[in-house]
């Protein structure tokens, strides 16, 4: 930041001397003469040779009549450079401060004089040295009332301090508004010399020994966000306004007393404090845990067991919500506490239900500890972590989802669910948690059936294909762990493999096996790109070479095979014919269905020209092997056919970034009520049609939408 407003602002040194005029050197920060200010347009960026030129009295040297551009019609613009800055601030009423009569304004800035170096001819540019000007003091006496006034500093002739002092009813009757302001009011300068009359780097600070009354919000707006947004930041208060520029004021007192120095910035920043978690449920009763180690809720095999680890998640949360509702608010706020503390109790009521369900349902048992699983055995090859953990946010957002993700019926099926914390913080983990558990509980259910399971279960659908390539990485190894167990338990899990799709634009990825084929080509020889969208192996690192990508026919391919090049991963060639279970050619992605799919807006746009794009939504006529039918294709020798809508989405996502605020976060440990970050929101769909129609199979979640 310091480096950013020396660049935009100044200076380099105290004392700098600057080969061309300082408003050419500096875009802000500095005042001209009042006077003549519009007469001239500003020039634009291609004609600032001309400019340049046009300051000194004669010409470079080493110009040239080609060295300039003439300009053309339109390229000159009228623009109004600032002539003065100032501020304003609240003052409490006299009564409230007594022996506080007066304010002390301070003005800094510098002037840049223009000169030749010795031995430099005087018809070229002149160079430009800088001096440091102030703090030059004004006093303002406040047992005037009301006054507007101009103070000049003999110091720096043609600059004025010019203030006003008036009355204002808010926040309390009798408050004063003091507004005050510094003026160049010189005359303009000759041509080529007149930055000698500007002023750079200007400051000014006002001082009042009985602090600053903060500004009242006037308007809290209507929709509920912003009503949660003045909830949270109601301690938050603005003490000055800045007019041509901005104001900081400086930090509180450790009593909390009111700032009594505000000052104007050319460079408004703030510091950000990271959010961290708290995985401590009652800071009143240290008994209370949670089992929050991944690989001991793979665990769970009974009822008990699951109440044991997981029972007293609810009970904290429950405690939390009566501790914020004892919290004093102002009347303005307290229908939206209401409307807070009702939705955390939902969720509270929602997360019991989801533990609920792993006690009662043998199948969602199962399938919760298998997720579990695949989700350590990913923390350790990604992260390194002997033990990995989840944040007791994560686990409670697990648990939430759980029963209607389980239940196609469930009430909370169309909800939305929110993950609100900084990027860095955990959401990915959270959803691909929940991610697991449908896809496991999907080959679960379809054992024995001709589906088996199989076909799209998540859609996860991003807006920036730089976003898409980054999760995919992400995706793929949770899928790796996936697959390793589903080798490891095939009478569960199947005999097909789970995999992951990348479903982008031509530009990224190729669509068709003959272009993947070229492609992969011109990569062998050294004239091209790698195809594939992943530059390492997401289970072990390593990364991918020309000998990594294979076609399983090169006449007619029909899939391209990714493999890792250690011989000690268990996703190279030579360890398992599949390789790594990553899809990336549109052709192979229509054939093959992966389990997981992620892809970017711009290609679900094209859905309604893409007939073989409704196979990833259940139009698939039957299977063999490994591939997909659709619907009007003739059906293979060996085909099985697949009942209607089998292979259905039981989940789609996307990415967004929103304001709202997370219903329940706060409990979690943030630190800070709200940040802008990147937020994971779910959304689950009820299956459309009337309610006469039978339901679909019970393997096949009907269509619902996760937006991550």
């Amino acid at each position: 930041m310091h480096a950013l407003e020396v660049d935009l602002v100044g200076p380099y040194a105290e004392a700098e001397e600057l080969d061309r005029a300082p408003s050419r050197f500096y875009l802000t920060g500095f005042l001209v003469p009042k006077e003549g200010r519009s007469e001239e347009p500003v020039p634009e960026p291609e004609e600032d040779t001309d400019s340049e030129d046009a300051e000194g009295e004669g010409e470079e040297d080493d110009a040239t009549a080609e060295d300039v551009r003439p300009a053309g019609p339109g390229s000159r613009r009228k623009t109004v450079m600032p002539a003065s800055l100032g501020l304003s601030v609240l003052l409490p009423p006299a009564a409230m401060c007594e022996g506080h009569d007066h304010v002390t304004i301070l003005l800094r800035c510098a002037e840049y004089v223009p000169f030749h170096p010795e031995g430099a001819k005087k018809t070229t540019r002149p160079s430009w040295r800088r001096h440091a000007r102030g703090p030059y003091e004004v006093k303002l006496s406040l047992r005037d009332g009301e006054l507007v006034r101009a103070h000049t500093i003999p110091e720096l002739p043609g600059i004025s301090v010019e203030t006003s002092l008036g009355l204002s009813s808010t926040p309390r009757p009798g408050t004063r508004a003091l507004s005050a302001f510094v003026v160049n009011q010189r005359a303009q300068g000759d041509r080529g010399r007149r930055d000698a009359t500007y002023l750079f780097q200007v400051s000014l600070e006002v001082q009042y020994a009985g602090g600053f009354q903060a500004r009242p919000a006037l308007r809290r707006g209507q929709h509920f966000d912003d009503k949660v947004s003045s909830l949270q930041y109601r301690k938050i208060c603005e003490y000055a306004v800045g007019h041509n520029v901005s104001v900081e004021a400086a930090a509180a007192t450790p009593d909390g007393a009111a700032p009594t120095s505000v000052c104007t910035t050319w460079m408004p920043r703030t510091e950000v404090r990271r959010v961290v978690t708290s995985n401590e449920l009652d800071p009143d009763d240290p008994a209370l845990t949670v089992e929050r180690r991944i690989k001991a809720l793979a665990e769970l095999t009974t009822a008990q067991a699951v109440r044991e680890a997981l029972g007293a998640l609810p009970e904290a949360y429950g405690r939390w919500i009566e501790r914020q509702r004892a919290q004093p608010v102002e009347a303005a706020d307290r229908d939206t506490v209401q409307e807070l503390l009702a939705r955390a109790q939902t969720a509270r009521q929602r997360i019991a239900e989801g533990i609920a369900l792993l006690e009662q349902s043998v199948q969602a048992r199962r399938a919760f500890a298998l997720a579990n699983e695949a989700m350590a055995r990913q923390a350790r090859q990604r992260l390194g972590l002997e033990e990995p953990t989840w944040h007791l946010f994560q686990l409670a957002f697990v648990l939430l989802c759980l029963p209607s993700v389980a239940d196609g019926e469930h009430e909370h099926r169309a909800t939305v669910e929110l993950i609100f914390f900084p990027t860095g913080g955990g959401k990915t983990e959270a959803y691909l948690g929940v991610i697991a558990f449908a896809l496991v509980l999907r080959r679960l259910r379809g054992q024995g059936q001709a589906h088996g399971g199989r076909g799209v279960a998540v859609l996860l659908r991003y807006t920036l294909r730089l976003l898409t390539l980054d999760q995919l990485g992400r995706a793929a190894t949770l899928i790796c762990a996936l697959e390793l167990l589903r080798r490891e338990l095939p009478e569960e899990l199947g005999g097909e493999r789970f995999s992951v799709g990348l479903w982008v634009g031509r530009s990224a990825t190729s669509n068709t096996m003959a272009e993947v084929k070229a492609d992969l080509g011109e990569f062998r020889k050294g004239t091209g790109a790698s195809p594939c969208p992943l530059a390492n192996c997401p289970w072990c690192g390593e990364p991918l070479g020309r000998s990594s990508l294979t076609l399983d026919d090169q006449k007619k391919p029909r899939a391209v095979i990714v493999g890792c090049q250690s011989d000690a991963c268990k996703f190279c060639p030579a360890n398992h014919h599949d390789g790594l279970p990553v899809v990336f050619v549109d052709e192979q992605v229509y054939r093959e269905l992966p389990a997981f799919l992620v892809g970017t807006v711009d290609k679900f746009a094209m859905l309604p020209w893409r007939a073989e794009a409704g196979m990833l939504f259940g139009k698939v006529a039957a299977s063999k092997a490994r591939e997909m039918i659709a619907h009007g294709e003739a059906l293979p020798r060996g085909a099985v056919r697949c009942p209607r809508a089998c292979c259905r989405p039981s989940s789609s996502c996307r990415t967004s970034s929103t304001s709202s605020p997370a219903r329940w976060a706060r409990w979690w440990g943030c630190t800070r009520p709200r940040s802008k970050s990147c937020v994971r929101t779910t959304r689950r769909a009820r299956p459309s049609g009337p309610r006469s129609s039978p339901p679909p199979p019970r393997c096949a979640a009907p269509s619902s939408r996760c937006a991550t």
